[in-house]
């Protein structure tokens, strides 16, 4: 003898109105999953597709102090926010990079190669001292950047991963209007950049359960413009190579 359940599922299934929201391998089992718990109905569910993965240059920056500047004027941060996110993406571009999102004061891109992440991130953080200058000290925005190279999820244009975090972590131990790069990026810069590389040591950064060897980029002097530095076919003299 057929319980109530049983027989309303068979009442169901002979009326082709009836359409399940449910998507199972039959009427019968969907109906079923209405009656009981979903651990115990056998669903038909799709394979997830591939993730496409690929080798990236990392680069992450982000304002100093935001919310101080922000409180302090609300208006004319966000003019002069604006202003140095045109200046990001145009080196962003010109290094033949990617914009992969900006996150209210902060933006995350991806480049084909160590390098050129590097040399956008030198270019950018020129650019940003010599616009700086012409402010007073308390408008000034300074951004502190952070570079990995590593493998990534490449996912509708962003980014993800655990080289993504270590370029977020990265950014964190930089100084002000500084660059913090990992060893990773260390061992894949051409030879066409060198660049003053000082190991800060192996740091222990949120979230990550390996320290990261972290180096920071020495800057250039105050009197070394970025057209000079785009021009010269010679690395400047305050460029050199160490990595300790």
């Amino acid at each position: 003898m057929k319980s109530i359940l049983e027989n309303t599922i068979d009442r169901k299934t002979e009326d082709t109105n009836f359409v399940p929201k449910i998507q199972c391998k039959n009427m019968k089992s969907a109906l079923i999953s209405t009656f009981y718990p979903w651990w115990q109905v056998q669903t038909q569910v799709s394979p997830s597709p591939a993730l496409k993965r690929g080798q990236a240059g990392i680069f992450y920056a982000d304002i100093v102090d935001y919310s101080r500047l922000t409180e302090r004027d609300e208006e004319g941060t966000h003019v002069r926010l604006v202003e140095c996110m045109r200046i990001l993406k145009t080196h962003i571009s010109e290094n033949s990079g990617g914009t992969a999102h900006f996150a209210g004061d902060a933006v995350l891109a991806k480049f084909g190669n160590a390098s050129s992440a590097v040399q956008c991130a030198i270019n950018a953080q020129l650019e940003l001292r010599s616009w700086n200058a012409q402010l007073p000290p308390a408008q000034n925005i300074q951004f502190r950047i952070g570079v990995n190279f590593g493998n990534v999820i490449l996912d509708q244009g962003d980014i993800y991963g655990h080289a993504v975090n270590v370029a977020v972590r990265l950014e964190s131990l930089a100084n002000p209007g500084g660059i913090c790069v990992s060893d990773s990026v260390r061992l894949n810069l051409e030879p066409r950049l060198v660049a003053r590389l000082v190991s800060i040591g192996k740091q222990q950064v949120k979230n990550i359960s390996k320290p990261v060897h972290a180096f920071s980029i020495e800057m250039p002097p105050d009197s070394c413009s970025i057209n000079h530095f785009q021009s010269t076919r010679q690395a400047p003299a305050w460029l050199s190579v160490l990595a300790t």
